[in-house]
C-alpha cells in the first residue's frame, strides 16, 4: 500500500527526533539539581574524572570548560588562556562577590550584555562566559518559580540576605531600580545611621525599609513593623521607582503586619476594641528608624 507525503514525513521527523541528542533533556536535568551554575558543576566532575563524557548531557560548551579546567591546577587559574570563551574572567567575577552581585543583578534587571560589561568594568567576552558557565538564566527569565528557587534565598522562613534582595528587585523593577540599588546597597543592612535631613540619607532609608520588609515578620519587633508601614507609605520618602514595584513592596508589607497584628500577637497587644492605638504609640519618628 502506498505511503502517503504527509505520513512520510512524519515518519522522517520521528526519526530524526529520535537520532538527535537529547541535550535539552539533560541541561532541564541539570538546572533542576544545579541551578543555573549547572555547567560549571559538571564541567568539575568531568575535570576531576567522577563521571564519564555523555554525547547525550554535554554541550560543547560544557566540555571546553572540562578541558581548561584540567589544564588548571585544582580548577586555579595562574594565566589566561586565549580560547574561545574566557574562562580566566568569568572565574574572576565569580570569585568577587561585589562584582558578581553587579554582573549577576545587571542580568536579571535585563540589560544587554554590552552595557553590563561597561558598568561593571570587565569585558563584554568575560560577561557572555560568565552568564553560561555559572548563571544560566536568559532563558528562562519568564519562568518566575524557577528564578525563585535557584536564584534568590530566603526559603522557608530563613533570613534573607541582602544580596537577594537586590536581586530580587533587580528583576522585578528593571535597570532603574537594579542601578539605585548598586549606588547604595554598601551603606544598607551595616548599622549606618543615615541623616534624614538629605535627600540621600532619605534614600538609603528607604532600602533599608525595603530590606527588613523582606524578611519574615516574626524576627521583627512591633517597633520595627510599625516603623515600615508607617514609613513605607509616607510620600516624603524617595523611591527607586513608582508603579508596580512600589505597590507590590507596600503591599507586601501591609499583609504582613496585618497578619503579625491579627494572628502572631493578637493576644498580647490587641486588648481592646481601640486596640489600633497601642501601635500607634508606638511608631518611632523617622529619624529612630536609621
Amino acid at each position: 500500500m502506498a505511503t502517503s507525503a504527509r505520513e512520510s514525513d512524519l515518519e522522517n521527523h520521528t526519526n530524526n527526533e529520535k537520532s538527535e541528542p537529547s541535550t535539552v533533556h539533560a541541561s532541564y536535568v541539570g538546572e533542576m539539581l544545579h541551578g543555573p551554575r549547572w555547567r560549571w558543576v559538571r564541567a568539575n566532575r568531568l575535570a576531576r574524572k567522577l563521571e564519564m563524557k555523555s554525547d547525550l548531557q554535554d554541550d560543547e560548551f560544557t566540555l571546553s570548560a572540562a578541558r581548561w579546567l584540567q589544564t588548571s591546577k585544582d580548577g586555579h587559574v595562574t594565566h589566561r588562556h586565549t580560547t574561545e570563551h574566557d574562562f580566566t574572567g568569568a572565574v574572576e567575577i565569580h570569585e568577587n562577590a561585589e562584582l558578581r552581585l553587579q554582573v549577576e543583578a545587571r542580568l536579571l534587571s535585563k540589560q544587554p550584555t554590552e552595557r553590563i560589561a561597561a558598568l561593571s568594568n570587565v569585558s563584554s567576552h568575560a560577561v557572555e562566559t560568565y552568564i553560561q558557565l555559572f548563571f544560566d538564566v536568559i532563558g528562562k527569565m519568564n519562568a518566575r518559580s524557577w528564578i525563585a528557587s535557584h536564584v534568590f534565598d530566603g526559603h522557608n522562613g530563613e533570613p534573607v540576605s541582602l544580596t537577594s534582595v537586590i536581586l530580587q528587585n533587580s528583576y522585578r523593577g528593571g535597570p532603574i531600580v537594579c542601578e539605585h540599588y548598586l549606588v547604595h546597597y554598601r551603606f544598607v543592612g551595616v548599622g549606618i545611621h543615615h541623616d534624614m535631613s538629605t535627600e540621600v540619607g532619605r534614600q538609603r532609608v528607604q532600602l533599608e525599609l525595603d530590606f527588613q520588609s523582606f524578611q519574615p515578620m516574626q524576627n521583627l519587633s512591633l517597633r520595627q513593623v510599625s516603623a515600615l508601614h508607617q514609613l513605607g507609605s509616607d510620600e516624603e520618602f524617595s523611591r527607586p521607582t513608582t508603579g508596580g514595584l512600589r505597590f507590590e513592596t507596600d503591599q507586601r508589607v501591609l499583609d504582613e503586619l496585618a497578619h503579625w497584628v491579627l494572628h502572631d500577637h493578637q493576644e498580647s497587644q490587641i486588648k481592646t476594641d481601640d486596640g489600633f492605638e497601642e501601635i500607634e504609640k508606638c511608631w518611632p519618628s523617622p529619624e529612630d528608624v536609621a
